[in-house]
């Protein structure tokens, strides 16, 4: 006993000689304590550790991709190479609060973080809306063996597990931050729902970044948010048109703040990605243009930071728990700010860049998975069709982007200018911004 009381002193003050602990009485509770504290890989001590944020990164993105000669599949097939959003808000999110990032559905089973503890089994007696399984992109129909190992339940499970951790060496109530893009901004979904009967958790908050699901078997009680979801921030891409790229608008309690936001761009551009084809794939298909589709191009750079901008800016504010960057935007004065947000906002839409959106509304996400999903998609008739080349030559892929709306307790299907009527102007995004506690 005393062998194994040393030891978990000596675990917890440092290298201290055990001689000088022999004769202290440790309690049975401490000991247990501690002895789950070295079972499992402890989050980052935190000096506001009532709050907690967990990024979820993109299909086949991890949390390397903040690095851009990292930002690319583990075969160099498809990639950035240029920091990805998500992955970098990790890694520039300082250490004053707990934070995790998820490892994207698609890759191998690496937890996300050095602070990730052991994923835990799925607890019994959870419903049907909760329960979405561990389908790998094989498993969603997405015929790819090499991105097939990484599913639904061990992202959600490396979540649960990580707060379980906080909460465990913690005290009081948290307020819990979910980040994530594409199926990852699914996850954010999943993971509010999935922890909302835990007592100390008084307050979520939401920021989706294109939540595309990929996947019709996900259950539709996934995009009802609950009423913990104080906040609820939906950015959606307005430019992409891939078959099953179709992103998801989830309905939300009266008291939940929502923000409803389009940015120009392919699913990837408010991430980071700066290529011509807007796509990490660096393939042009539909396209007659061939030469230069993986060339970053200024023009392209705007939107991504102003995604960044509103990202670390929501969580800063008072009502995300006050996160804070080591990257720093701001210019001296709150109105300096403002100006810099909005001439962002203005360049994103400039008439090169606008050209170069028009572009990327023709070229697929998926062509690397030929003969299987070629096509683009177009809304037509109230409902979302596949397209072809000879479609895209006729104009068809400018007309709106497809989504999905969770409403009435249904999913509709609707164009993307029905689910979020308003294009607001730059002056409108500060201004939003500044509603939901930014800029301040």
């Amino acid at each position: 006993m005393k062998i194994l009381m040393t030891a978990v002193i000596l675990s917890l003050a440092g290298s201290v000689r055990a001689a000088e602990f022999t004769d202290l009485t440790v309690k049975a509770s401490d000991l247990k304590a501690a002895a789950a504290e070295a079972a499992a890989v402890m989050p980052e001590r935190a000096a506001r550790n009532n709050v907690i944020t967990i990024y979820f990164c993109g299909t086949a993105i991890t949390k390397e991709w903040w690095k851009g000669p990292d930002a690319h599949s583990p075969d160099g097939s498809a990639g950035f190479w240029s920091p990805e959003l998500v992955s970098t808000l990790f890694h520039e999110q300082d250490n004053a609060s707990y934070k995790l990032v998820v490892n994207g559905i698609g890759t191998d089973e690496t937890p996300g973080s050095a602070s990730s503890p052991a994923v835990k089994p799925p607890a019994d007696g959870r419903t049907d809306i909760d329960s979405v399984g561990n389908k790998g992109l094989y498993g969603q129909a997405f015929p790819s063996s090499r991105l097939a190992d990484r599913g639904w339940e061990t992202c959600i499970g490396e979540a649960e597990a990580y707060i379980n951790s906080v909460l465990s060496s913690t005290a009081g109530d948290v307020t819990l931050n979910l980040v994530g893009h594409s199926r990852g901004g699914v996850l954010t979904m999943m993971t509010a729902n999935r922890v909302k009967d835990n007592p100390r958790i008084k307050a979520i908050n939401v920021l989706a970044l294109d939540p595309v699901p990929g996947d019709g078997s996900v259950p539709d009680g996934t995009y009802l948010l609950n009423e913990k979801v104080k906040n609820y921030v939906g950015i959606y891409s307005e430019d992409e048109r891939t078959e099953m790229f179709e992103p998801v608008v989830p309905a939300a309690e009266p008291g939940t703040k929502v923000w409803l936001l389009t940015l120009p761009g392919s699913h990837e551009a408010m991430v980071g990605n700066s290529q011509k084809d807007g796509h990490s794939s660096g393939d042009h298909y539909y396209s007659s243009d061939n030469g230069d589709g993986n060339t970053h191009l200024p023009e392209l750079e705007p939107v991504g930071r102003l995604t960044k901008i509103i990202a670390s800016e929501l969580l800063a504010s008072q009502d995300w728990g006050g996160v804070r960057f080591n990257w720093n935007w701001r210019p001296a004065t709150a109105e300096g700010s403002k100006e810099e947000l909005v001439k962002t906002a203005q360049e994103m839409r400039s008439p090169k860049a606008e050209k170069l959106y028009e572009y990327q509304r023709t070229v697929s996400f998926l062509p690397s998975l030929v003969p299987f999903y070629t096509s683009l998609t177009a809304f037509s008739g109230g409902s979302a069709r596949m397209i072809s080349d000879s479609d895209v030559s006729a104009g068809l892929q400018n007309e709106p982007r497809v989504v999905y709306k969770f409403e009435g307790g249904l999913i509709r299907t609707m164009p993307l200018n029905e689910a979020v009527t308003d294009r607001e102007t730059p002056e409108q995004i500060a201004g939003k911004l500044a509603e939901f506690g930014g800029l301040n």
